[in-house]
């Protein structure tokens, strides 16, 4: 059995500031580092352990932080999402906007942001990558985006919670999922 364990970066002035951002490329606050310390060795993690992140500064920052500065791969597969005309806004900026008004309504998937992704697009990136490490094997780390994590568990463990926003964790943490040898994941454990 290998294991996939997603690790949320730490906060950065979006999170801090409840904004909507992806291809922003931010750096930790002072806040998001001090929580990094705080955590650093207290994970538990199985033997063998490869690292990587998304290639975003904040994941950078989150894994060197965490984990020390070693040698890990990059997967730009695993970038949040490209926000397009919502980057950078917050809530209360696009509330009345039509185009925000048609993406949270839409239950599909498939409405595209302005100069940004689908739903669908990114559930398609993330999962490919997934499926790739998975039949790769071995254990991996992977300091991510809490819209990745989502994606990959609401679609490994379709019923595992209530919707998509409840399997974003808070930063710094996130989730084990287990594989089984054939690839197929056989669970998932909050971390």
């Amino acid at each position: 059995m290998s294991a996939l364990i997603l690790i949320r970066h730490s906060l950065t002035e979006g999170n801090e500031r409840r904004l909507y951002y992806g291809a922003t490329d931010l750096p930790l606050t002072e806040a998001g580092r001090a929580l990094c310390q705080s955590l650093r060795g207290s994970y538990d993690l199985p033997d063998g352990i490869h690292f990587a992140t998304s290639g975003m500064l904040r994941a950078e920052q989150t894994l060197e932080l965490l984990f020390g500065d070693g040698p890990h791969e990059r997967f730009p597969d695993l970038r949040e999402a490209e926000m397009g005309i919502f980057e950078m806004k917050s809530y209360d900026e696009l509330k009345d906007t039509p185009a925000y008004q048609r993406w949270l309504a839409d239950t599909s998937g498939q409405f595209e942001i302005p100069g940004g992704e689908s739903n669908r697009q990114v559930l398609a990136r993330v999962t490919r990558c997934v499926e790739a490490l998975a039949r790769r094997g071995g254990n991996w780390l992977i300091v991510c985006h809490g819209g990745v994590i989502a994606c990959t568990l609401s679609s490994l463990f379709p019923g595992g919670k209530p919707g998509f926003w409840d399997w974003i964790p808070s930063a710094c943490h996130g989730y084990r999922i287990d594989f089984a040898p054939d690839a197929h994941p056989a669970g998932f454990t909050p971390v």
